[in-house]
């Protein structure tokens, strides 16, 4: 949250800055806040790009320690349905389970 506080800041004062440097000709708004916005994030992109690749990296050595080690993860009802032995049987596309009554 306080990144996005830093940013709206840095919007707000480089918007004012291209109001001053029109003369402070009123109407202009919009477009100068449209402006310091496209300036901004031209300028903080190479940062996200930065985080994007450090997170997709963090994932990528993530999933390779698992597949090291030989266990994938699953999801947990599946794990908790084999170990008690009461995971559902698959049956053939089109045909019913049939039930046995004893």
């Amino acid at each position: 949250m306080e990144r996005r506080k830093k940013v709206l800041d840095e919007i707000a004062c480089l918007a004012y800055g291209l109001y001053e440097r029109r003369g402070r000709a009123h109407g202009f708004a919009l477009e100068d806040w449209l402006e310091a916005e496209r300036i901004v994030m031209e300028r903080r992109s190479g940062e996200i790009e930065q985080e994007a690749e450090a997170i997709t990296a963090g994932r990528k050595a993530k999933a390779a320690g698992a597949t090291k080690t030989g266990q994938a993860k699953k999801p947990a009802a599946k794990k908790k349905a084999a170990a008690s032995g009461t995971a559902k049987k698959k049956t053939p596309a089109g045909k019913k389970a049939s039930k046995k009554t004893e």
